[in-house]
């Protein structure tokens, strides 16, 4: 452990609640989660540098796959997924084709083009929180997507 550091920061701990609250029974209705970390380009968020040397070790790294088997399967009613963070697109790409992900809705902070190779998925442009106007409610949003 570091000093100052809090364990929310730590990879670990952030799998062990998510697996936790998903396969709970009757822990959860709506699971929200607000993804804003830097990214690497396969989308892999960049978690805290806990042993200040610089480098993103596999620790300090939570890669979209490891994201999507925690969320799988998860017995909430809803996952909703705020995602403002680059290379949002893997993520979404990943959960449209997937089985395991069907009561997870990706929310995205833009739609437009933030990368030469990054475009979000066609279809899932509704799904940017700029489309939302603060008279609308989520839930009525999202049924329209």
């Amino acid at each position: 452990d570091v000093e100052g550091v809090y364990s929310a920061t730590e990879k670990a701990v952030i799998r062990n609640h998510v697996s936790y609250v998903c396969r709970k029974q009757h822990c959860a209705d709506t699971l929200v989660l607000y993804l804003n970390s830097p990214t690497r380009n396969d989308g892999t968020m960049l978690l805290w540098d806990a042993n200040l040397n610089g480098i993103a070790d596999l620790k300090e790294r939570y890669s979209v796959n490891e994201l999507l088997a925690d969320l799988a399967g998860c017995r909430a009613t809803r996952v909703l997924l705020f995602v403002d963070q680059s290379y949002s697109g893997v993520l979404s790409k990943r959960l449209r084709g997937s089985q395991k992900h069907l009561n997870v809705v990706l929310i995205q902070s833009q739609t437009q083009k933030t990368h030469n190779h990054q475009r979000l998925n066609p279809g899932w442009e509704d799904t940017s929180w700029f489309y939302i106007s603060s008279v609308t409610c989520l839930l009525d949003h999202l049924g329209k997507v």
